[in-house]
């Protein structure tokens, strides 16, 4: 390895999270209050990546969890479809919102099952 190359790469730190998750040139764009939580934020990210995310619940919990609130959002955006197309004329919209509408109950029931089996939210 010449000079130049030692110069250009030097070698990795012992251990890379010693070392930050965000680059320095990152956190340049940043002031010192930003850069400082950052700092924090990698260090809670990185003790995640060893040691996993501190939980006491099933792995599954969470994306569970996720799945639920998906639904919540789900079973509203297809009850806003059906009453955005309330009081329209053609027949085959008054049909996709009727269907929109028993889906959104369909969905909203699926999110009521789904958070009984997960629980409460942590």
């Amino acid at each position: 390895m010449t000079d130049f190359t030692r110069l250009m790469c030097p070698p990795p730190a012992a251990d890379w999270t010693d070392d930050g998750i965000f680059r320095a040139a990152y956190l340049a764009l940043f002031d010192t209050e930003d850069r400082a939580a950052l700092r924090r934020a990698g260090k809670v990210l990185a003790q995640q990546v060893r040691n996993g995310a501190p939980t006491e619940e099933p792995e599954i919990a969470a994306p569970l969890r996720a799945a639920l609130e998906d639904a919540r959002m789900l079973a509203t955006f297809l009850r806003e479809i059906a009453e955005s197309a309330e009081g329209t004329t053609p027949e085959r919209t008054r049909q996709l919102a009727g269907r929109a509408r028993s889906w959104s109950y369909e969905v909203a029931d699926l999110a009521v099952a789904i958070r009984r089996a997960v629980g409460a939210e942590p």
